[in-house]
């Protein structure tokens, strides 16, 4: 399934400050911050999401890690999906580094920030279509949570055809280009499921994570 997306309005000034460093609530002229760079960078966005359907079995000689294999574990099937803001976003994002340094750093994490809102929108629409259909899905999975390594990119994108469906791809360090860009694995079964969540102990991404700092990591995160 290949769809465009809403672009989120109001901004999600909690994620960004967390994205920023910035620890419980922000003062007045945080939240402008975030709000102007916000309104700066939404005329620049244009999310599309790319989704594929497949056994599985299929997936399975590519998973890395435990964590995964636990996500999928009673389905029979997968959900695979690719969210980008497009090349659009990136642009605005280069561009306001030539300006301020905090305006600049404000529109990245907004961008962050909006790439994710609209993975969570991409998740409820296969959500619903899986539920009209009697089918559960779990939530999402992404590589570079748990033990799962950012090296699955390029082959999830490959069983999307996100480079010529959605212009997505990934460098050879398995980064996505453009950056603001989330993929994400969910299984899919005929009986309620929700999948496995991984902690922050052996995560890829555990360093830097601002939602382990704050005290709210992805593993305490209900969809």
């Amino acid at each position: 399934m290949l769809r465009a997306l809403d672009v989120p309005q109001k901004a999600d000034v909690r994620e960004m400050c967390a994205l920023l460093g910035v620890l419980g609530e922000p003062d007045a002229p945080t939240r402008a911050l975030c709000e102007e760079a916000w309104a700066r960078l939404r005329p620049y966005a244009a999310p599309k999401m790319v989704s594929a359907q497949l056994p599985a079995a299929q997936l399975r000689s590519l998973v890395k890690g435990n964590d995964l294999t636990r996500h999928l574990a009673g389905c029979e099937e997968v959900v695979l999906f690719a969210v980008t803001l497009g090349a659009g976003a990136d642009r605005a994002l280069r561009r306001a580094q030539m300006g301020s340094v905090a305006m600049a750093a404000a529109m990245d994490a907004a961008a962050s920030a909006m790439a994710e809102g609209c993975a969570a929108q991409a998740h409820a629409l296969l959500r619903r279509s899986a539920r009209e259909r009697g089918l559960w899905l779990t939530q999402r999975f992404s590589p570079g949570y748990g033990d799962c390594p950012l090296s699955l990119q390029p082959a999830l994108l490959r069983l999307l055809d996100a480079p010529r469906a959605i212009g997505l791809t990934a460098t050879k360090d398995d980064l996505l280009l453009p950056r603001k860009s989330v993929t994400a694995i969910c299984g899919q079964a005929d009986h309620p499921v929700t999948g496995f969540l991984a902690g922050c102990e052996h995560c890829a991404l555990r360093a830097g994570c601002r939602r382990r700092h704050e005290g709210r990591p992805c593993n305490g995160l209900a969809e």
